[in-house]
């Protein structure tokens, strides 16, 4: 998804993990390399226009709720 655009990108293909250390280098962010990635193959792509986003108002800064009304959360584990 694009910020203020109600099209979504489909991607259609193949997909594994991997844990190949010299394809996980360039991958690295601020000195740190993951453990495992994801590899994507892609057969075909297209754009879409998605009419539930379009009608969801999603975009629409009129509808935004002030995050000071909202349940704060505890930052969750993510265990990898």
């Amino acid at each position: 998804m694009v910020p203020g655009h109600s099209q979504t990108l489909n991607i259609h293909g193949h997909a594994y993990v991997t844990t190949d250390v010299e394809l996980l280098k360039r991958c690295t962010v601020n000195g740190k390399q993951p453990k495992t990635g994801i590899v994507i193959t892609v057969l075909i792509k297209n754009f879409q226009a998605d009419r539930a986003l379009e009608q969801s108002g999603l975009w629409d800064a009129s509808k935004a709720v002030d995050k000071k009304t909202l349940t704060a959360f505890r930052k969750p584990c993510i265990l990898i």
